[in-house]
């Protein structure tokens, strides 16, 4: 499985793409909340099908996380 940093500007049309299997978040404060979770500065993976399309864009447009998308065949 790779892992790609997330883009400066969010892609949704990476978001959407078949490959994304999970993506990983963190806080960049000490708690944040966003999209129904809470996230703390420890890195949390979360498979892609536990998150609806408007979820996962919440999660990448938040600039208080830090996102990466987890690419890889299902």
């Amino acid at each position: 499985m790779a892992v790609a940093k997330k883009p400066a500007t969010p892609n949704t049309a990476t978001a959407a793409a078949p490959d994304v299997v999970a993506v990983q978040v963190r806080a960049l404060t000490e708690r944040f909340r966003r999209a129904g979770r809470e996230f703390t500065r420890e890195p949390v993976t979360i498979p892609r099908d536990e998150l609806s399309d408007a979820e996962l864009k919440q999660l990448l447009d938040e600039p208080l996380l830090a996102v990466e998308i987890v690419a890889g065949e299902v």
